[in-house]
């Protein structure tokens, strides 16, 4: 599974939770932090082995009543066929700003995680793609998610 828990996600009422998905609207997609790095002296030209990992996370905006936001970030790396050393690394977190119409509770973020990933990763992937031609060395070119 690309993401990883902490805990177990509480017990969810589908039809509670299809509920709150016929009430939520996306307000917003924003890159929040973008890292590149390319170490040229770990680079050579045999290729490398590129890997990713994900976090994602859905918080309550405190500040804004009914909205919400999940915070996805990935690193992905190329390590060098031959020295095995990390050549090249992008780190990228994107937002995602959501508003509820209506109450809801911390058990209905938890599941939600997984369908803002699903929001957000053609962003992410986008952006990581897009990074990684500026750069020297290899291309990141991640996959597309499946149900």
């Amino acid at each position: 599974m690309l993401i990883e828990r902490d805990e177990a996600l509480p017990e969810l009422d589908h039809e509670l939770y299809n509920d709150f998905l016929s009430r939520v609207d996306v307000q917003g997609v924003a890159i929040q932090a973008l890292k590149c790095e390319f170490i040229r002296a770990a680079f050579d030209s045999a290729g490398g082995d590129i890997s990713f990992e994900i976090h994602m996370e859905c918080l309550r905006d405190e500040d804004a009543d009914g909205e919400f936001v999940a915070v996805g970030t990935v690193r992905v790396k190329a390590k060098s066929k031959k020295t095995r050393r990390i050549c090249k690394r992008i780190d990228c977190t994107m937002e995602g700003r959501y508003r509820v119409n209506g109450e809801f509770d911390e058990a209905m973020l938890a599941h939600f995680e997984r369908n803002a990933l699903f929001n957000l990763w053609p962003y992410l992937r986008e952006a990581i793609h897009e990074s990684s031609i500026k750069m020297d060395g290899p291309q990141f070119i991640l996959p597309l998610l499946r149900l």
